[in-house]
């Protein structure tokens, strides 16, 4: 990742601003029968070489998924509830 432009070319861009990025997930997806459903996500971000590091640049190892989810069918369709720490798409795409 690079900064080149930053404050939208205001100031002038630091050349030494680039660095990796890395994310790396580690997810755990456990099916109990047809109608419950276990899942946990690990993710670690690191920023190498960044100058200012963030905290969305900077998080080691955390929890960012987990979550129980129940699935029946019905006459009416398809029942889906969750509780727990989850992404979903809302309104058009955002993630919440």
């Amino acid at each position: 990742e690079v900064s080149d432009a930053p404050a939208f070319g205001t100031v002038p861009a630091n050349p030494t601003d680039s660095y990796w990025l890395q994310r790396a997930q580690f997810q755990i997806d456990v099916h109990l029968n047809e109608n419950w459903q276990l899942f946990t996500q690990f993710e670690d971000v690191r920023a190498f070489d960044k100058t200012m590091v963030s905290p969305n640049d900077a998080n080691r190892f955390d929890l960012r998924l987990a979550f129980i989810g129940y699935t029946q069918e019905t006459d009416l369709g398809t029942f889906r509830a969750r509780v727990g720490r989850q992404d979903f798409a809302f309104d058009l795409e955002r993630f919440v």
